[in-house]
């Protein structure tokens, strides 16, 4: 019989603490409750664990949690682990944080139902609702995409300009672009790039691209040289217009996934 109360003591001590504790974090204001939860869903090098780890300190950061402001700022592309582990928890993940307008959730969402689950009316949904968000590989993406046909491809290389100024929500006219080298282009290409290349599970082909008949049209910036238009993505290239320049990131793109 002393033996079991023996064995009680201490945990009744540290129930004592875990009240105290709990009745001081249920004081603290709301607001600061949600800003603690969002620093950790958005810095955290492993976002999901620590929220559920959050969630069972006590009701008040549990409620923190479920608002919608966490779910749009947690870091999903630290979590890109889980999708080997648990394919369709990641999605689930993916999807609940895309409702509370998560841009990261979003785009990465339209690249998986696009290409390999042929929703591609949703996938371009989830595009738009980045883009609109302000996501530049989002928007770089869907400009791709757009070029691909005749009738958008002016809409794509509209994109493709603002995206080259890194800042989609300008009302500003952009002037055209008809050079390449572009670093907020080239990062985008690389972050497209490097989604895909986890989720896509489909081959996709487009025709060669046939270089402009202008003499002087991708030539290297650096020394003047004219060459093909080879698939480096990184070296500064001229071309005659705006239509060459961007028929060249398009190739580009393809090329080096």
């Amino acid at each position: 019989m002393n033996k079991m109360k023996s064995e009680h003591k201490p945990r009744s001590k540290v129930m004592r603490k875990l009240n105290r504790k709990s009745s001081i974090v249920s004081i603290l204001p709301q607001d600061l409750l949600l800003e603690v939860t969002k620093q950790i869903a958005s810095k955290s090098s492993t976002p999901l664990r620590d929220i559920r780890v959050l969630r069972a300190t006590c009701k008040s950061f549990y409620r923190a949690s479920k608002e919608k402001l966490v779910g749009r700022s947690l870091a999903v592309d630290k979590e890109d682990m889980l999708q080997w582990w648990e394919n369709n928890a990641y999605f689930a993940l993916l999807r609940d944080c895309a409702d509370c307008d998560n841009l990261e959730a979003n785009f990465i969402l339209g690249v998986e139902e696009i290409y390999n689950l042929n929703q591609g009316r949703s996938g371009l949904q989830h595009l738009q609702r980045a883009m609109d968000g302000g996501h530049l590989a989002a928007a770089y993406f869907m400009a791709i995409l757009l070029f691909r046909h005749a009738a958008t491809k002016y809409d794509a290389m509209n994109i493709l300009n603002r995206v080259s100024t890194g800042d989609l929500s300008s009302t500003k006219s952009v002037t055209p672009c008809t050079k390449s080298g572009n670093p907020t282009v080239n990062r985008c290409r690389r972050e497209t790039i490097r989604v895909i290349r986890k989720s896509w599970k489909k081959e996709f082909e487009i025709e060669p691209g046939v270089p402009c008949k202008h003499r002087n049209c991708g030539r290297d910036d650096g020394d003047g040289v004219i060459d093909p238009w080879v698939k480096d993505g990184e070296s500064p290239r001229v071309f005659c217009s705006h239509l060459c320049r961007w028929t060249y990131e398009y190739h580009n793109f393809f090329g080096q996934i």
